[in-house]
């Protein structure tokens, strides 16, 4: 489907895309703000967040050793 333009049906949840139901927010990926939202503490999950948002975003915000291959 295009990443624009695309509407969704009633009832369907769009991830990842412009104007989705879930995306970024600000400097967040995805994957952080789905944390924030559903309230989600866990330290594993912080860091795998820190680990995406290095790969995805490639601002080097969190500097996770895990994402360093990705900036490639």
């Amino acid at each position: 489907m295009p990443g624009q333009g695309y509407k969704a049906k009633k009832d369907e949840l769009t991830f990842d895309m412009f104007e989705a139901t879930f995306t970024h927010v600000g400097d967040r990926c995805t994957f952080e703000v789905l944390l924030d939202l559903f309230e989600l503490k866990d330290p594993g999950l912080r860091a795998i967040g820190e680990i995406i948002h290095d790969v995805d975003v490639k601002d080097g915000k969190f500097e996770r050793p895990e994402a360093a291959d990705s900036a490639r």
